[in-house]
């Protein structure tokens, strides 16, 4: 991936999740703005801040905090990168029958 670009995967349950490449590294979060419901990876990318295309708001793709509402933020998934190859670690929660 080039940097300051996106990429969509849909998961087994039907989410999309987007990975961002930032020239600080890599970035997994779910592909839908916490504010109307925008695809995120059609957002613009400037160092690791996120531009949401549909009203603009901005998130700091590190922390996913969001920089124009203090208390809307990105959920965001752990990444393991273990020989050129990027793994996305799942919370999966289990139950007992």
């Amino acid at each position: 991936m080039e940097v300051n670009s996106s990429r969509p995967f849909v998961l087994p349950d039907g989410k999309t999740i987007v990975l961002f490449r930032t020239k600080s590294g890599y970035y997994a979060v779910e592909n839908r703005c916490p504010h109307a419901g925008a695809s995120l990876v059609e957002g613009s990318i400037k160092k690791d801040i996120l531009m949401c295309v549909w009203h603009g708001w901005k998130f700091n793709l590190k922390t996913q905090e969001c920089l124009t509402h203090p208390n809307a933020r990105l959920k965001a998934f752990s990444l393991n990168i273990e020989g050129g190859k990027i793994y996305l670690r799942l919370n999966v929660e289990f139950t007992r029958e």
